[in-house]
């Protein structure tokens, strides 16, 4: 059963920015840059919606006391900073920041629903992502995922002494995905998922294959690979309902696997 005291959208009248966030959005000549841009547009969509405030409205709660206007019991500065984040300038570091040592990530976290928010900067689909991943971590994330996903991607005897977890990835036979996961995922794709349903975390999961798929392919240097596994998110992208609000920075997320730019 859904919990009432959870929110099921955006505030509607607040039209304090576009939803779902526009794939344009990021400028950044870097895919480290708009990697970590895409962070905070997640962790600020996440927060508009579980706290249900506008951008403006979170910048003034979350902020140092020390951030006032004129005297200092005055009004609070706002310092915009939610607003940067939904543009996917920038994310937020842990710990005490800035001028004031404000740790705005540590604040939202002690909120009731801050875990919710917090966990935005650590998903996986990211650290999939990130230039600095190798392929060994890559693969030890490929098999972190939800049975029965690791057993169609890998062997799951044990390996020889000082082998990882790549060596023991199953062969794709000119596949670009294996079968199994590429039925599954389009079947999967075409229902329409509650993201508070209990198979909800399963389906957002499969689309982290994909996605880590292609970041495999990336790191091999595989571009007709790349190019198809590709192909495949964008149709089953309806996966990405299956999680509360990662549907509202899915348009840059698709933009930032098409950008060709350095990785730093």
């Amino acid at each position: 059963m859904d919990d009432p005291e959870l929110p099921t959208t955006i505030l509607p009248r607040r039209a304090w920015v576009s939803l779902p966030a526009k794939a344009d959005v990021q400028t950044q000549p870097t895919r480290q840059a708009r990697l970590r841009g895409l962070k905070g547009m997640d962790f600020a969509y996440s927060a508009c919606h579980y706290l249900q405030k506008s951008a403006s409205e979170l910048s003034l709660q979350f902020s140092a006391a020390e951030s006032s206007t004129g005297k200092s019991d005055g009004k609070k500065r706002s310092s915009n900073r939610m607003y940067r984040y939904l543009r996917g300038e920038s994310a937020p570091k842990r710990g005490p920041q800035g001028k004031h040592h404000y740790d705005l990530v540590g604040a939202i976290s002690a909120h009731p629903r801050g875990a919710l928010i917090e966990r935005t900067l650590e998903r996986r689909i990211y650290k999939m992502l990130d230039p600095g991943t190798s392929l060994d971590a890559l693969s030890g994330l490929l098999s972190g995922l939800p049975d029965p996903l690791p057993a169609a991607l890998f062997d799951m005897q044990l390996a020889p002494k000082g082998k990882s977890m790549a060596w023991r990835r199953r062969p794709l036979n000119g596949c670009a995905v294996s079968p199994a996961i590429e039925t599954l995922a389009v079947l999967t794709s075409r229902a329409i998922w509650n993201p508070r349903d209990a198979s909800a975390s399963f389906v957002f999961a499969l689309f982290e294959t994909l996605v880590g798929l292609w970041a495999e392919a990336r790191l091999k240097y595989e571009a007709p690979r790349m190019a198809e596994i590709l192909e495949l998110i964008t149709l089953t992208q309806n996966l990405v309902l299956a999680d509360e609000t990662f549907r509202y920075v899915l348009p840059p997320f698709l933009a930032f696997l098409s950008f060709d730019g350095p990785d730093r």
